[in-house]
C-alpha cells in the first residue's frame, strides 16, 4: 500500500509539473506575441497582425480559463468548482478553441489575399470586422448550450448534463457534457472540420500559386540571359 501510494504521489507530481510547464509556456508565449505587436511600431502598423493578436488572446484564454481548471480536475480526480462553473468552463473551452481555429482560418485567408492580389489593400477596419465575426461566431457556438439548456431543459437540440454526477462507487462530483448527435455534428463542423478544410484548400492554392510564380520568374530569367 505504501508503494502504491508513493507511485500515485509521483504520478500526481509529474502530472502537476507537466500542466504547470504547458500553462506557463502558453501564457508566456502568447503574452510575448501581444507585447511584440503592441510595443513594436512596425508590427503595430501592419493591420494583418491583429489576427495574430486575436489568435494569441484566444490561446491565452484557453490557458487561463480552461487548462488551469482541467489540471485541477485531473489532479484531484473530481470537479470541485460547482455546477454553474461547470457549464461556463465547458462553454469557455468550446468558445476559445473555436476562436483559435477560426483565427487560424482568417490568417490563412489574409495570406492568400495578399499573395494572390498583392496590389489590393485590406484596411484595418475590415480586419477588425473579421475579428469581431470570428469572436461572435465562437461565442455563439460555445454558449449555445447554456442558452438552450436554460430555455428548454428537456426539448432543446442539445442536452447538457452539468449537474454534479456521481462517479461509480464514489461520492465525488464530475463535470460532463452530453450532446445530441445533431448538435454535436453541427458544432464540430463549424468549430473544426469546415475551418480546417478551408485552411487546407487555401494553403494548397497558395502553394500552387507560388510554384507557378516561381516558374514564371525562372522562365523570364532564362529569356533575359539567353
Amino acid at each position: 500500500l505504501a508503494d502504491k501510494g508513493m507511485e500515485q504521489l509521483v504520478a500526481s507530481l509529474g502530472l502537476l509539473l507537466l500542466f504547470t510547464v504547458l500553462i506557463l509556456l502558453a501564457l508566456g508565449g502568447n503574452s510575448l506575441v501581444c507585447a511584440a505587436v503592441y510595443f513594436d511600431r512596425t508590427l503595430r502598423r501592419q493591420p494583418e497582425n491583429l489576427f495574430l493578436v486575436s489568435l494569441a488572446v484566444s490561446d491565452l484564454l484557453v490557458s487561463v480559463l480552461v487548462m488551469v481548471f482541467a489540471a485541477a480536475n485531473d489532479l484531484l480526480g473530481y470537479w470541485p468548482f460547482g455546477r454553474v462553473y461547470c457549464q461556463l468552463w465547458i462553454s469557455c473551452d468550446i468558445t476559445c478553441s473555436t476562436a483559435s481555429i477560426l483565427n487560424l482560418c482568417a490568417i490563412a485567408l489574409d495570406r492568400y489575399w495578399h499573395i494572390s492580389r498583392p496590389l489590393a489593400y485590406v484596411s484595418r477596419r475590415r480586419i477588425t470586422y473579421g475579428i469581431v465575426i470570428v469572436w461572435m461566431s465562437s461565442v455563439l457556438i460555445g454558449f449555445a448550450q447554456i442558452a438552450f439548456g436554460f430555455a428548454q431543459q428537456k426539448e432543446h437540440e442539445m442536452e447538457v448534463l452539468t449537474q454534479e454526477l456521481l462517479q461509480k462507487g464514489s461520492s465525488k462530483p464530475t463535470c460532463q457534457l452530453l450532446l445530441k448527435p445533431l448538435y454535436a455534428v453541427g458544432s464540430s463542423m463549424c468549430s473544426f472540420f469546415v475551418p480546417a478544410t478551408v485552411m487546407v484548400l487555401l494553403y494548397t492554392r497558395l502553394y500552387l500559386y507560388t510554384r507557378k510564380h516561381i516558374r514564371s520568374i525562372r522562365s523570364q530569367l532564362k529569356q533575359a540571359t539567353g
